[in-house]
């Protein structure tokens, strides 16, 4: 079942993020805690990255979990790049699947 409900292009996507990471709510996901804590980031760097993220790609369908994806990609606090893999779950809540360093 395709829900579009919370797909949107890339610009919308980066649009609606960045406005959730500054008055909604971030959920890091379990695999995103241990790629965080793997990394060295904290929950500030990903909420740092997620306000200031640029979306360049398309969202990936992601058909196990019935949910559109979307790479936000940024630099944490100190500087270093990042992405984070999010999903748009709700008007007001972002969850974060994972991170990764570049």
């Amino acid at each position: 079942m395709t829900d579009n409900k919370y797909r949107f292009s890339p610009k919308d996507a980066q649009k609606k993020i960045r406005e959730i990471a500054q008055y909604g709510f971030i959920t890091p996901g379990p695999h995103c805690q241990k790629q965080m804590r793997k990394r060295g980031f904290d929950f500030q760097d990903i909420e740092y990255l997620l306000k200031n993220c640029i979306i360049v790609n398309p969202p990936e369908y992601d058909n196990d979990h019935d949910d559109w994806k979307y790479e936000a990609i940024g630099h944490v606090i100190d500087g270093d790049k990042a992405t984070v893999i999010t999903v748009i779950v709700s008007h007001n809540k972002v969850f974060c699947v994972t991170v990764m360093d570049k």
